[in-house]
């Protein structure tokens, strides 16, 4: 973890959103973890740390992208949004502004909608 729990949760706070919880179960039943989670809104953080690792170990391994894989579907099925992101995006303004959106988007029974992408 690159990033300060404490620090995190302090920034987050100063900009307006709910406190975070660090290292989530999110999947009932499951030992499944999100690294930073908003719960109330079943909203999630993952921040991939080893991409930038030379070796392949943990989640950059075949075994472990596919644990992810299975991770972010579990949690897409019970009705989790969660960003996947990188250690140094975790306090920058465009993931805080993503998160109020979401967070917006959730109190007003909302979903975002994507444009459909048509063959040409």
């Amino acid at each position: 973890m690159k990033y300060n729990p404490k620090l995190v949760s302090m920034y987050y706070k100063q900009m307006g959103l709910p406190l975070p919880v660090f290292e989530h179960q999110h999947i009932p039943g499951r030992q499944f973890r999100l690294d930073i989670a908003f719960p109330d809104y079943k909203l999630g953080i993952e921040v991939q740390g080893g991409i930038y690792k030379k070796y392949r170990n943990g989640h950059t391994s075949i075994s472990g992208i596919l644990r992810d894989m299975e991770k972010n579907n579990l949690g897409i099925l019970a009705g989790w949004r969660v960003f996947i992101i990188t250690p140094e995006e975790v306090c920058m303004m465009h993931t805080v502004k993503a998160l109020k959106t979401m967070i917006d988007l959730y109190d007003k029974n909302l979903t975002v909608m994507c444009p459909t992408i048509t063959d040409n």
